[in-house]
């Protein structure tokens, strides 16, 4: 009996150094991120006791497992934010499955596009060890959404989904048209690229 006792302690104890280490990773990813040229407004971290979220697939509802995570809107500077940011770390028994289900996800959202909206279709690069999805828009228009990027980072089971907005014009907008948004763009995501491999 007391062997058993002390096997519930020690598993106990193994399942809250591995909850304070995803926090951490958390804490550390959201710093990265405010210590560029950004900053994360309005955070809100996973909550605890929840494992799973739910992806739509072609084939169905996927269970995608979640550790621990945050999200975020980000501001550049303009009173409107650019970005809606969520990082997420994966189970590491599940990151597999869960990057598979993720990649589904976005394949069936670039198959619903229709009309001018419909973007080139679901693009992927690698670089560094981060790979990067991407299903953009292939115009730029103020005030509504304009692409959405997949960061993932099989190394720290980590992954980021990013939905990237247009800005009203104006002073202070951080872009105001495509060139602009493009350039930002390739900043942001190599800035969020970097503190996954930091953290």
């Amino acid at each position: 009996m007391m062997e058993n006792w002390f096997r519930i302690a020690l598993l106990a104890a193994l399942f809250a150094a591995q909850h304070a280490a995803a926090a951490d990773r958390m804490d550390s990813l959201a710093a990265c991120v405010n210590a560029a040229e950004y900053r994360l407004q309005d955070v809100k971290r996973w909550p605890a006791g929840t494992k799973y979220r739910t992806v739509e697939t072609a084939g169905g509802a996927v269970k995608v497992s979640v550790q621990d995570g945050l999200h975020a809107l980000v501001f550049a500077g303009a009173s409107v934010p650019t970005a809606n940011l969520k990082f997420e770390r994966s189970d590491p028994a599940e990151f597999d499955a869960d990057r598979k289900a993720i990649r589904a996800q976005m394949e069936l959202l670039a198959s619903r596009y229709r009309g001018n909206d419909k973007p080139k279709g679901l693009e992927t690069a690698e670089s560094s060890g981060i790979e990067t999805w991407t299903l953009e828009n292939p115009g730029y228009s103020p005030q509504h959404s304009v692409g959405m990027y997949t960061l993932v980072y099989p190394a720290g089971q980590t992954i980021a989904t990013i939905y990237m907005f247009g800005q009203p014009a104006g002073e202070g907008a951080a872009y105001s048209n495509l060139e602009e948004f493009q350039a930002y763009r390739r900043r942001f995501l190599a800035t969020i690229g970097g503190c996954m491999q930091k953290s």
